[in-house]
C-alpha cells in the first residue's frame, strides 16, 4: 500500500507554451497518463461502473464505455438508456470524473416498421 501512495502522491505537473514554462501546480487526483500501470489502475477504478447499470450491457475498453439495450417497445428501450445514463452520470460525478460529452453517441437501430411506431 506504501508503494501505491507513494506512487499516486506528490505529483505536480507545468505546461509548456512556446518554450514557456507555467509554475507547478499539484495533481490531488488521477493516474500518471502514459505510465505503464496506468491502464491497469484506471480499469480497477471504473471496473465497479457495469456492476449499478444493471438492466444494460455495458462494454469497457480503455477509457471508452459502451451502454446499449435492445426491445421490442423503442420507448422502453429510450427509457431504460436514460436511467442507465443517469446512473452512470452519479456515478461519475460521485468518482470525480467528468464524461466527454462532445464524444458521446447514441444510435437507434430497428426495421422502418419498429421506428415508426411510438
Amino acid at each position: 500500500m506504501n508503494w501505491f501512495k507513494s506512487y499516486l502522491t506528490g505529483r505536480s505537473q507545468v505546461v509548456s507554451v512556446s518554450g514557456a514554462l507555467s509554475s507547478p501546480s499539484n495533481l490531488d487526483l488521477g493516474i500518471p497518463q502514459g505510465s505503464i500501470l496506468g491502464p491497469i489502475l484506471f480499469s480497477i477504478y471504473i471496473n465497479d461502473l457495469p456492476l449499478l447499470l444493471k438492466d444494460t450491457e455495458v462494454a469497457i475498453y480503455a477509457d471508452d464505455t459502451t451502454i446499449w439495450s435492445s426491445g421490442t417497445n423503442c420507448t422502453d428501450i429510450q427509457n431504460t438508456l436514460n436511467d442507465s445514463l443517469d446512473k452512470a452520470n452519479s456515478w461519475f460525478k460521485l468518482n470525480r470524473m467528468i464524461p466527454n460529452t462532445k464524444k458521446t453517441k447514441h444510435l437507434l437501430v430497428g426495421s422502418v416498421q419498429k421506428l415508426a411506431k411510438p
